[in-house]
């Protein structure tokens, strides 16, 4: 049984030619899988910065820098259910005050513990969509109102070198996945000439026999798919 896109025998007759023979099909070959490799690098790139933004632009966290401890864990109640009223808020989280010194471990090591080093408490906060700077200009303005010693840092400011770097990088291997398409584009034009070429004196017979160029060009079409 004949597949549809197989060629015909007269017309493997007429032009005849070895599969893979030379160099240029393997050319190809190794063009088109790093084609393909540079694609799934930029949709994998362009996935985790996609996924990495909007997931951070949703999340905040409220520092509230209140040396002593009893009053630093009443405010943090405090500030943790006015925070869930804010309007923008869909989920609020009181960071334990263990959970806070854990984070700073790695930086300083068990001084904070031994020495007596007073932490901040941490409220993470989570917005149902990305907050505008309008918005966020609220937030710090009425938190401040509720206690002077908090402060707002966004996630989205702390990852912003990163995700401009993955940015670079995407951009990168667009530009990559780019030159490579035009490459393999040449390459299989390159083909086609020395195809053309090879059997120019066919071609030659087939125009004094009443060819058409349009009959001869079908005839290369299916071979050079």
């Amino acid at each position: 049984m004949r597949l549809p896109f197989s060629i015909p025998d007269h017309d493997r007759r007429l032009i005849p030619d070895g599969r893979l023979a030379g160099i240029m099909p393997w050319i190809i070959a190794i063009m088109l899988f790093l084609t393909a490799l540079s694609a799934a690098t930029a949709i994998r790139l362009g996935y985790s910065v996609q996924a990495n933004s909007s997931g951070l632009a949703r999340q905040a966290t409220v520092q509230l820098l209140e040396p002593d401890p009893a009053a630093r864990a009443t405010d943090q109640k405090r500030i943790a259910a006015w925070l869930e009223r804010f309007p923008g808020v869909s989920a609020v989280r009181a960071v334990p005050e263990s959970e806070a010194r854990q984070l700073l471990e790695p930086w300083i090591g068990s001084a904070v513990e031994d020495a007596g080093i007073p932490v901040p408490a941490l409220i993470d906060i989570a917005f149902a969509s990305p907050p505008d700077n309008a918005q966020l200009r609220a937030l710090r303005i009425q938190l401040v109102r509720q206690t002077s010693n908090a402060r707002v840092d966004t996630h989205s400011s702390w990852i912003a070198p990163l995700l401009s770097f993955l940015r670079t990088i995407l951009w990168i291997a667009l530009s990559v996945l780019l030159l490579l398409l035009v490459a393999t584009a040449a390459t299989v034009a390159l083909s086609v000439r020395a195809a053309l070429n090879t059997h120019r004196s066919t071609i030659e017979i087939m125009h004094m026999m009443g060819s058409t160029d349009l009959q001869v060009a079908r005839l290369f079409q299916r071979r050079i798919a």
